[in-house]
């Protein structure tokens, strides 16, 4: 059987389009439910004192569950249209499995790719305003520690030339201007 043209056969394309609509609507579901959790922590930083935080780090073990079954089911995903593709699966893309489908199914497959990244995309962006919050928080929790301990040779604050003024003592985040 020549690989390079396994999914010409409208049987074998509708195949393949159906596998890639099933792995998208999984794709949707996981990061439907991760979005959530990841914004109940974003939200738990935003507010005043640290009341909400606990609970909503409560959440982390699912998403890291969701997150690990993502890859997961990407992985296999990935393995299964190298298979059906003929090639490796390093070498699998949505523009290649999109190449091999009639015109029909293109649109279907690529809107739900689609569906699925905008869903990432938001996970990400969450994500990382909340690794922002983080990073504040455990520079004011290591300012803290520092003045405690009397470990600073200065005071840490931003000079006039908007640095801090001990090296040893910068915060996680600088802001400069």
């Amino acid at each position: 059987m020549n690989h390079a043209n396994y999914a010409t056969s409208a049987a074998d394309a509708g195949d393949l389009a159906a596998l890639c609509a099933s792995h998208f609507r999984h794709e949707e579901a996981l990061l439907s439910a991760a979005l959530p959790i990841v914004r109940a922590v974003y939200a738990a930083f935003s507010e005043r004192g640290f009341a909400a935080v606990p609970a909503a780090l409560g959440g982390h073990q699912d998403f890291a569950g969701l997150i690990e079954e993502m890859n997961r089911r990407r992985q296999c995903f990935r393995v299964e249209l190298a298979r059906r593709l003929g090639i490796m699966a390093a070498d699998v893309s949505l523009a290649r499995v999109l190449n091999r489908l009639p015109a029909s199914l293109q649109a279907t497959v690529a809107d739900s790719a689609a569906r699925a990244r905008r869903l990432a995309e938001e996970l990400a962006a969450t994500n990382f305003r909340v690794s922002v919050h983080l990073r504040v928080h455990l520079d004011a929790y290591r300012r803290i520690l520092r003045d405690l301990t009397n470990s600073t040779t200065s005071s840490g604050r931003y000079g006039p030339a908007g640095k801090t003024e001990s090296h040893e003592y910068r915060p996680l985040i600088q802001i400069h201007g």
